[in-house]
């Protein structure tokens, strides 16, 4: 069991005996305060993430995206340029076949299908597992916490626990599992921080998973069409292929487009404050005392009424008043 005296109470106990060893009758001295610990050092001790954590969690993910496609990466570097260096020979053994056209396909297939196994295997793994966990989930609660650090800068008393739960919030987005994809909500509260997270959010749409897709379909489409000449030596199958291909990668990469603008305008929407309600005003005018005349509204109306009535009451005393004067 560790010790937990002070050195400076040990100092301080060991001069005490020393002076009562000297002077045996003067009065002992107080015992001494033990130092009270600083509240930061307090709350650095209460840090749950451990110096060094996020940088190992980060470099862990890195060489996890790497094994999915770095391999591919030395797949597209080797095989393209050999299939460059076979090209000339396929086209020479193709032409064996009558047609020029077919011969042409096949040169350009031998490029293109390595180009396209390579690019697949880069593009997809990236598309699918690293960007969703890189830019669709760390990346955000990043922005976040940099948002909240700032707004604590403020507060000196905050800025302490706000960044030991940003540096929380951070490690556990880096340590969650690539596969299955895991979300994790950003925290994001204020307009300020809910545009910041949707611009990351259509960046990712737009750049990554959309762009990316487009440059694997351009070159899958190539190949499609180089394949489907080399096949039939027809021009127009190959083209009618291609764009059909080009259409399936459409298809995939619209719907990323659209539903992110949708949502980014859906969140943005929601983190407006309300509209004011106007309030209803009423057309009052109190009656002057110097003029008698009443104003408008409904206050007034009923002012005015209240004055025709009285006055109909008293030209009926009126006269009944002279009725009774002709009769006497």
């Amino acid at each position: 069991m560790r010790s937990t005296t002070s050195p400076f109470a040990t100092i301080a106990a060991a001069a005490t005996i020393g002076a009562l060893v000297v002077t045996p009758l003067a009065t002992p001295p107080p015992p001494p305060v033990p130092a009270v610990p600083r509240a930061d050092h307090v709350r650095l001790a209460a840090d749950s993430v451990p110096i060094g954590a996020i940088p190992v969690a980060f470099v862990r993910n890195q060489l996890l995206f790497c094994s999915l496609i770095c391999p591919s990466v030395i797949q597209l570097v080797t095989t393209v340029p050999v299939g460059v260096a076979q090209a000339p020979v396929a086209f020479v053994g193709a032409l064996q076949t009558g047609s020029i056209l077919r011969a042409v396909g096949a040169a350009a297939e031998s490029v293109t299908n390595p180009a396209d196994v390579a690019t697949a295997g880069i593009i997809n793994p990236d598309v699918f597992i690293v960007v969703p966990k890189a830019v669709g989930v760390t990346l955000p609660i990043v922005v976040v916490s940099a948002f909240e650090i700032g707004q604590a800068v403020v507060h000196p008393g905050q800025l302490i626990p706000t960044i030991q739960a940003s540096r929380a919030n951070i490690l556990e987005a880096l340590n969650t599992p690539a596969v299955p994809f895991t979300p994790l909500p950003s925290g994001a509260q204020g307009l300020p921080e809910v545009a910041a997270v949707a611009g990351v959010n259509l960046l990712d749409a737009f750049a990554f998973r959309a762009g990316e897709l487009l440059i694997s379909g351009a070159v899958h489409t190539v190949n499609v069409a180089a394949t489907e000449l080399a096949d039939t030596g027809n021009v127009r199958d190959a083209i009618g292929a291609g764009a059909a291909a080009l259409h399936e990668v459409r298809g995939v990469t619209h719907p990323i487009v659209t539903d992110a603008v949708a949502q980014a305008v859906a969140d943005v929407r929601g983190a407006l404050p309300p509209p004011r309600t106007p309030t209803a005003r009423t057309n009052v005018r109190a009656v002057s005392p110097s003029t008698g005349r009443a104003g408008t509204g409904p206050v007034a109306s009923v002012a005015k009424s209240v004055h025709n009535v009285n006055r109909a009451v008293r030209d009926v005393a009126k006269r009944a008043a002279n009725v009774g004067r002709h009769r006497a």
